[in-house]
C-alpha cells in the first residue's frame, strides 16, 4: 500500500515537474523548525520548485542519538522519513509575494531503537491479548500514508515562510523484537516518550501542521 501511494504521487510530482521546467520557475531550499520541538527531536529539510501555478517539493527528515540525548533511547535511536508533494497554487487567491494553495502529500517513516524496562499493549489483530512489560526490547515502526494540504506562502526578497495544515489517511505497524524478560501485567500510565506502545498494524487519520522555512535560491518570477 505505501508503494502505491508513493508511486501514484511520483507520478503526479513528475507531471507537474515537466510542466514547471517548461516555463519560468523558482527554487527554494529550506527547513521545518517544528520539528525540533517534539521529544525526540528530527531535523527536517527539502526543496521546492515552484511556478505561478504549480509546485513540487521533496522533503526529507532524519534523526538520531543525538536528537534524542537524555530520552532514554539516545544511543539507539534512528529516524528517517521522506514526503514529496504537489502544489497547485490558487489563481488569484492573493498577490505575488503571498500564495495560497491545496497539495497533495505522501509520506512514509520508520523509527527504530533499543528501549530498556518498559511495556506495551500485545494485539493479534484486533484482539487485545493483554499488556507486556520486559527488560529490554527492539521497537520499530512504520508508517505510511497520504493526506491533502492547504497552505499560504509568502515571500519577502528571497526569504520564504510557507505555513500549512492538513489530513489524510495512514497505515502504522509497530514491532517489539527480541524481548528480553517480557511478563504480563497491568497497565501502568507512564509518560512514553515514543508515543507508540501499541503492538501490530493501526490505520486512521493523520492530521498535519508544520511551518517551513527557506531561501529562495533561483528566482525567476
Amino acid at each position: 500500500m505505501k508503494t502505491l501511494f508513493l508511486l501514484l504521487l511520483s507520478g503526479l510530482s513528475f507531471h507537474a515537474s515537466a510542466q514547471a521546467f517548461s516555463r519560468p520557475w523558482n527554487l527554494d531550499v529550506h527547513l521545518m523548525p517544528l520539528t525540533y520541538l517534539d521529544p525526540l527531536a528530527r531535523h527536517r529539510f527539502g526543496a521546492e520548485v515552484s511556478t505561478v501555478r504549480w509546485g513540487v517539493a521533496l522533503d526529507v527528515g532524519t534523526g538520531h542519538g543525538l536528537t534524542a540525548r537524555g530520552m532514554g533511547v539516545a544511543s539507539s535511536y534512528h529516524f528517517l522519513e521522506i514526503r514529496p508533494q504537489v502544489k497547485y497554487y490558487v489563481p488569484n487567491s492573493t498577490s505575488y509575494p503571498t500564495r495560497m494553495y491545496v497539495g497533495l502529500e505522501g509520506f512514509a517513516l520508520q523509527s527504530r531503537a533499543t528501549l530498556h524496562d518498559g511495556q506495551y499493549e500485545r494485539w493479534e489483530g484486533r484482539h487485545y491479548e493483554g499488556m507486556i512489560a520486559f527488560e529490554r526490547a527492539d521497537y520499530h515502526r512504520q508508517k505510511w500514508g497520504v493526506q491533502a494540504l492547504v497552505g499560504v506562502q509568502y515571500t519577502w526578497a528571497r526569504l520564504r515562510v510557507d505555513g500549512y495544515t492538513g489530513v489524510g489517511f495512514r497505515q502504522r505497524q509497530t514491532t517489539f523484537g527480541h524481548v528480553l524478560g517480557p511478563r504480563e501485567e497491568a497497565a501502568v500510565n507512564d509518560f512514553d516518550v515514543l508515543g507508540h506502545d501499541r503492538s501490530g498494524r493501526a490505520a486512521g487519520l493523520n492530521l498535519a501542521l508544520g511551518v517551513k522555512v527557506g531561501y529562495v535560491v533561483r528566482q525567476r518570477f
